[in-house]
């Protein structure tokens, strides 16, 4: 893969990251014994990851927590560099070169960013505020946001009511 590739936005070929995850005893001893001699195993973040993005392309990650999802978009964003395979967005490579965060947009977001008993629509509306995001702007994206994402339904409704028993917590 090269940087002169104009056949996909984002490029991805076996795209991996792993990370040590500590261990500790509980307690003082616990925290003696860690202090002196770290145990840890290795995690399996993301396995694999291939795929071609074109230009304008709509995507989202779905799949249970734990799944690499936030993962794989770090990476893809340079945040989070592969333990292997290759990751090319817009013509850079992410882990090589930090220019390439001009040509991107990448939102990330979760359902506890929205107040429980609130209609979505003032989920968003108090983050407009906390964020000072113009009228003008909010009401473009807040557009956009409902027609590439088929809010339009459920944006006044509850999040409670939108929310079915598999995706609420436990």
């Amino acid at each position: 893969m090269t940087s002169s590739q104009p056949d996909a936005s984002v490029q991805v070929r076996d795209a991996r990251k792993s990370h040590t995850v500590h261990e500790k005893e509980p307690g003082f001893l616990g925290n003696l014994r860690s202090f002196v001699r770290r145990k840890g195993r290795e995690v399996e973040a993301v396995r694999g990851v291939t795929s071609d993005l074109a230009p304008g392309e709509v995507v989202g990650f779905v799949g249970p927590n734990g799944a690499g999802k936030t993962t794989t978009l770090k990476m893809l964003s340079g945040l989070l560099h592969p333990s292997g395979g290759e990751v090319w967005v817009a013509g850079f490579e992410p882990r090589r070169q930090a220019d390439f965060l001009r040509p991107i947009t990448m939102v990330m977001g979760q359902k506890q960013q929205l107040i429980w008993d609130l209609p979505a629509l003032d989920s968003f509306l108090v983050n407009q505020a906390i964020y000072e995001i113009s009228g003008a702007q909010y009401r473009e994206t807040m557009a956009e946001f409902t027609e590439v994402l088929g809010l339009e339904g459920i944006r006044s409704a509850p999040l409670s009511a939108t929310t079915t028993p598999a995706t609420t917590r436990r």
